[in-house]
């Protein structure tokens, strides 16, 4: 399990899980990328991953996406800085990330969706943007300042004719800087924005699902053959 540091875990889930962000110095202590730039790379070229190119920054609010997978010309053209490759998926293929999830067991293990690896520049980022999962942010390889929001966190708040919901409205209220064996723990709806701050920087996310009511009632009884008549609704707090 992560190292929570001067809390305790217990304290993690009832003041922390879905209500507020958490930075964990070293959690990790002594981490190392399970994955390298290359790797990642290669991944990208396959069909099995769903990756993605950003390219931007919010200097001048000019993005660029494009989903793989890609050949090897695609690397070979871009700029030495300001863009990120994603990959979605790992854990389903690769042995070290699937291993990593283990260390989030304090949360049930239902409401796991994925691991993603991104690889970016420096400057490289996504763009402020808002999740409704709850994630953890594993650094594992150069250093990432993370800007976080409150404010304005609603779903019309984005640019227009850009093929990314980034933000229009972002105003940090929280800025964290993460290093190798650091994890971020973002709640949902809260917006974040990471930027590069090495030529290398290779982050590791944790997707939790927000269930909503209905679909664990479903799963508490799915062996039961009750139907459920509980109404849709996004759990908040737990």
């Amino acid at each position: 399990m992560i190292k929570f540091g001067k809390i305790s875990e217990q304290e993690f889930l009832t003041d922390y899980w879905q209500k507020k962000p958490l930075l964990i110095k070293q959690a990790l202590p002594g981490f190392i990328s399970p994955i390298s730039a290359e790797e990642l790379a290669g991944l990208a070229l396959e069909e099995e991953f769903e990756s993605r190119l950003v390219t931007g920054s919010t200097a001048n609010n000019k993005w660029g996406l494009k989903n793989g997978p890609f050949t090897e010309d695609v690397f070979t053209q871009l700029p030495k800085q300001n863009w990120t490759i994603l990959v979605q998926g790992v854990d389903r293929f690769i042995d070290e990330p699937y291993e990593l999830i283990k260390q989030f067991d304090f949360i049930p293990r239902w409401r796991f969706d994925d691991v993603m690896i991104s690889y970016a520049t420096l400057g490289g980022s996504v763009g402020p943007h808002i999740d409704y999962y709850d994630v953890f942010l594993l650094q594992a390889k150069g250093t990432r300042r993370w800007s976080l929001s409150s404010k304005d966190c609603t779903v019309d708040n984005h640019i227009k004719d850009i093929p990314l919901r980034i933000m229009q409205e972002f105003t940090s209220n929280q800025e964290f800087d993460v290093e190798p064996g650091d994890v971020l723990y973002i709640p949902p709806k809260i917006a974040h924005h990471g930027v590069s701050l090495d030529d290398e920087c290779i982050s590791i996310s944790f997707g939790y699902r927000a269930y909503s009511v209905k679909e664990m009632y479903e799963h508490l009884n799915k062996d039961s053959g009750i139907a459920s008549c509980i109404p849709d609704g996004r759990v908040v707090g737990g």
